[in-house]
């Protein structure tokens, strides 16, 4: 089969004659896609895109005509898309839109900390000197 054959048949509704289309053209296709996207996994998904599109329109192509700067055309104009559609939004925030949490201790919790550090470093030392393997005084090692 070569291309013409199988974008006739393709017109005429045979959905398998498009897979030899597809292994013929995909190649080029994803690296087109891939310099214009510069993104591997967006110009994969832009390719199906395309070739999906040039089925469904299959038969507005002139049998005469190359096949492939049509399919070109086709893949050019779906990574504009996606382009168009991954532009940045911005949004301008107000500063007393900001509800920064302060990031120093609340009172409470600081104070809550110190009972706690004070209430570990008393069990500590209440601790025989032989269950410190360092050999160091235990109130050494807080």
């Amino acid at each position: 089969m070569d291309e013409r054959e199988a974008i006739r048949l393709c017109q005429g509704g045979d959905k398998e004659s498009f897979r030899f289309l597809v292994e013929l053209y995909k190649d080029k296709t994803f690296r087109i896609a891939c310099l214009i996207l510069n993104d591997p996994a967006a110009a994969e998904d832009v390719t199906q895109e395309a070739f999906w599109s040039a089925f469904r329109s299959i038969h507005t192509f002139e049998l005469g005509r190359p096949f492939a700067p049509w399919l070109i055309k086709i893949v050019v104009r779906c990574s504009m898309k996606r382009l168009s559609k991954k532009s940045i939004q911005v949004t301008i925030i107000e500063k007393d839109d900001l509800n920064v949490a302060d990031p120093r201790p609340v009172p409470d919790r600081a104070l809550q900390a110190k009972e706690t550090t004070d209430c570990v470093r008393h069990a500590i030392e209440q601790l025989s000197p032989h269950l410190c393997s360092s050999g160091r005084p235990i109130s050494s090692i807080c």
